[in-house]
């Protein structure tokens, strides 16, 4: 047999057994109030062991009197207490929340209290279970009907006028506690599997680091030939990778660079522990590189040469490369790479003209002519002989010289 129902007159219940009440908020709790701001009233402390409760310190029925909170005095906690008047069985309510937050009070209050953003709610106990009537506040139906009308310019604030206004409805007391209890074991349960699926998701992000952590520094081959990097978190790396310091590109010592396959992953050493972290690579290569060195290098040639003196007389490679004079008639590239005059025109040309290089042709001539290294050098740092370093230069020289 069905049970008998009917409509609830309220905005958010919908039907209700027959059986059930509606009360007004205001008739159904015996008081209301909040907390206090610091503003002129109390200083917020960090050495007090009384905490400061706001918003962000409880959750899901659950009070996290820690780190996160601030502190207060004794005298602040009385002043505090004037007007919230927070006891066992209260229930916090937070009035700015895009879900519902609550919680029912089941500790002693003798060392917290609370901010002026939370309410503190004691149900009148002839109408209502006070477990019951925290679960019934903290529904999302009749949350969202309250944030229908919720005011603030940059946090939409539940209005204490708007709560006590509203509409409640009224199981009978026994159906209440029944209610309560079923809601405590299946919340419970499901509160367990949620933890449980948590670990999991935490345990799986841990691998997919480690994965990641192996892949980059270690390769994908795990039979390849192995060397040790010189840098103690990264420990051993492939035998033909090559560790390389960052300052060679960007004029500052204090990084460093691990270089795989053309493609550089970056680091920078830190301040505290002499540790390293990583750097941002989307930002990195945003702001200096197209490509793996890239012709964003152009800009950066400009910059370095806006931040020292630069001799804009004869440049030459070497003696069994090319040797270049302003004398020549022809544009002088590697002036124009360091001219701190450079024009539009000539950094758009310039430009193609970079991009028209293969990468291990860029990543020479910005070494050779940004960082100035020597031939042997650059040989180093890219792990190729003296010979093919020279090859590279020339080559894209004559390019560059075709090109521009």
């Amino acid at each position: 047999m069905s049970r008998e129902m009917k409509d609830s007159g309220t905005s958010w219940a919908g039907r209700i057994p027959s059986d059930w009440g509606r009360i007004k908020f205001s008739q159904a709790i015996e008081r209301m109030s909040t907390g206090l701001n610091p503003r002129d009233n109390f200083q917020l402390t960090t050495e007090d062991e009384l905490f400061y409760v706001t918003i962000r310190n409880f959750k899901n029925g659950h009070i996290y009197l820690n780190d996160n909170c601030d502190r207060i005095s004794r005298d602040a906690w009385k002043l505090i207490q004037s007007r919230s008047d927070i006891k066992k069985g209260d229930v916090l309510f937070a009035s700015i929340s895009d879900e519902p937050n609550a919680y029912l009070i089941d500790i002693d209050v003798d060392n917290w209290n609370i901010n002026e953003s939370v309410f503190t709610i004691r149900c009148n106990t002839s109408f209502f279970n006070q477990k019951y009537f925290y679960y019934l506040i903290t529904n999302k139906t009749y949350y969202d009907d309250l944030r229908m009308d919720a005011t603030g310019s940059t946090f939409k604030s539940i209005k204490q006028n708007k709560l006590l206004l509203s509409q409640l409805i009224v199981p009978p007391l026994p159906e209440q506690q029944r209610i309560a209890d079923f809601l405590d074991s299946k919340c419970s349960q499901i509160d367990e599997i949620s933890k449980k699926i948590q670990e999991e998701i935490d345990t799986l992000e841990e691998y997919k680091k480690s994965v990641i952590t192996e892949a980059v520094t270690k390769g994908l081959d795990p039979n390849v030939e192995m060397k040790d990097s010189g840098i103690e978190w990264i420990g051993e790396i492939p035998a033909k990778w090559n560790i390389h310091p960052v300052f060679y590109y960007y004029g500052d010592e204090n990084w460093t660079v691990l270089r795989v396959d053309g493609f550089s992953r970056l680091y920078y050493e830190t301040d505290e522990d002499g540790g390293f972290a990583h750097l941002d690579e989307e930002a990195f290569l945003d702001e200096y590189f197209i490509g793996a060195l890239g012709t964003n290098a152009i800009w950066q040639l400009k910059r370095n040469a806006e931040k020292r003196d630069v001799d804009h007389g004869e440049i030459s490679v070497d003696n069994e490369t090319m040797e270049m004079n302003h004398d020549e008639g022809t544009p002088d590239i590697l002036e124009l790479l360091i001219d701190r005059d450079l024009k539009a025109e000539n950094h758009d040309r310039l430009v193609k003209a970079m991009a028209g290089l293969t990468e291990a042709q860029r990543e020479v001539i910005v070494l050779r002519y940004w960082r100035e290294l020597t031939i042997p050098e650059i040989a180093r740092q890219i792990g190729r002989k003296e010979e093919s370093v020279k090859d590279r230069i020339k080559g894209a020289m004559k390019s560059l010289k075709k090109n521009f």
